[in-house]
């Protein structure tokens, strides 16, 4: 049987909270969450307490640093350009959320660096397996000589998907958005 992966994450906010830090312990045959990154000290402490993670740093350079980590998950805000680029320097493999640049050279710019590595990057983008874009392609492979489509999506307040859970905000703030489903409180 091989070893867990040992894996850090980087960013602490909501989609790290939801998904991956919750799966990583959930498969802890597959994976060994060994420290969390985040650049704001009352966030990082939140989130590393909730799980019990006892390694910490509001420095990603300082977690890619470590040799015993194989692999990050990158779930900051903003582009993750330049922290994939650093993890590949380091020699992890990478998951990461989206977006990974803010342009197309800087996606080629990580596209090229991947090329180079004997390490693998993932992108992940939960819209592909969303029911209606299947639904959208369906329609638009129906469509005779198209040469080109574009799909704009358009989702309510991030609120919404995050109201079944308690998003740890640092200075011991935890956000519980609750919505009522039929119109009682």
């Amino acid at each position: 049987m091989m070893e867990p992966l040992r894996i850090g994450v980087i960013g602490c906010g909501a989609i790290a909270q939801i998904s991956h830090i919750p799966t990583a312990i959930e498969y802890g045959e597959k994976f060994t969450l060994v420290a969390l990154s985040d650049l704001s000290p009352s966030l990082l402490a939140a989130v590393a307490d909730r799980y019990g993670i006892k390694d910490r740093y509001t420095e990603p350079r300082e977690l890619l640093a470590r040799e015993d980590i194989e692999a990050v998950i990158v779930c900051h805000s903003g582009s993750h350009h330049d922290t994939i680029l650093a993890a590949l320097e380091a020699g992890k493999h990478v998951f990461t959320e989206k977006p990974v640049a803010w342009n197309v050279r800087e996606v080629e710019e990580v596209a090229a660096r991947v090329k180079r590595s004997d390490r693998i990057v993932q992108v992940g983008y939960h819209k592909l397996y969303d029911p209606g874009f299947a639904f959208a392609r369906g329609q638009v492979e129906k469509i005779k000589d198209l040469g080109f489509a574009r799909i704009t999506v358009l989702h309510p307040t991030n609120e919404l998907g995050f109201s079944p859970h308690r998003i740890r905000k640092g200075d011991g703030v935890i956000g519980s958005t609750r919505f009522p489903c039929s119109g009682r409180a």
